[in-house]
């Protein structure tokens, strides 16, 4: 490179191409065959990730998303209006599930409509949805490569829940949205509750459900964590730059050092345009 490479991957592919390099743990890299250009034990390490869990209800109106129709693709390719115009969350909010917190431990969503999996199956009829989700969890993951071949997946462990106060702030959760699906502006139009159902209502009921159904927002960070030099899982520093090395940065996502607690499109947008103003200078 005549002047520097700039690695924009994520938190997904931008440590699993450091590694496939040669930057990252020296003994795994060893045991896979790959020559150790240098050893930074961070890379790949420190895997954070918000995750939500629904708490969904029958709509008794016809004025959810329901099924999507032949007729909501006709109106949205001729007007970009209609139901497949939304972004999926109409509304949101952050919350304390305690007084006592400096800061929300939780963001809501809310959806016109409700389905299983992120959309992977769609229940039949009218629903709408809160999606109660982690803003700063206290389990942190990692990924790992499972060969040398660019084109094999990496090893991606979350492990999600690990610890169990991540838990309970879902369970809390839940009880939140259940309260807010009881205010009178749901009652013309509230139905059965269908996830988890009006069954659930223990602790371990809750924390049984939350185990089999919650779900990734989408937002891995923490995989290439910024820092100094003396921190043993920082790979880059305030600018980017890959520690060990000259001419090379990674700027996206994957340095956060912790998951803001918030969507985290608008923190990635921030670091490259920071980044590339420090390059600039």
């Amino acid at each position: 490179a005549a002047r520097e490479v700039i690695l924009c991957g994520g938190a997904i592919n931008s440590p699993q191409l450091l590694l496939l390099s040669g930057i990252g743990p020296a003994d795994q890299l060893r045991a896979l065959g790959i020559p150790v250009v240098v050893d930074l034990p961070g890379v790949g390490q420190n895997l954070q990730d918000h995750l939500d869990i629904a708490v969904a209800y029958a709509c008794t109106a016809p004025i959810s998303w329901g099924t999507l129709s032949a007729e909501a693709e006709s109106v949205y390719l001729a007007s970009r209006k209609g139901p497949l115009s939304s972004n999926g969350p109409e509304a949101g909010g952050f919350v304390r599930t305690r007084p006592d917190l400096p800061m929300p431990d939780l963001q809501f969503h809310f959806s016109p409509g409700w389905s299983v999996g992120y959309g992977t199956a769609r229940p039949a009829g009218h629903g709408f949805a809160f999606w109660p989700a982690l803003l700063r969890p206290e389990s942190h993951g990692y990924l790992a490569l499972r060969s040398p071949d660019p084109f094999a997946p990496p090893l991606i462990q979350p492990n999600y829940l690990a610890c169990a106060a991540d838990i309970e702030v879902l369970v809390e959760g839940i009880g939140i949205a259940r309260d807010l699906a009881r205010t009178p502006a749901f009652a013309s139009v509230i139905g059965e509750e269908i996830q988890p159902g009006s069954a659930a209502q223990s602790s371990a009921e809750l924390r049984a459900y939350i185990r089999s159904q919650a779900s990734t927002v989408f937002h891995p960070v923490g995989t290439c964590k910024m820092g100094p030099a003396s921190d043993p899982l920082a790979v880059v520093d305030q600018e980017g730059a890959v520690h060990g090395l000259e001419a090379l940065r990674v700027v996206d996502a994957s340095i956060m050092p912790d998951l803001p607690r918030a969507n985290t499109n608008l923190t990635a947008i921030m670091i490259g345009e920071r980044i590339a103003e420090m390059m600039r200078g």
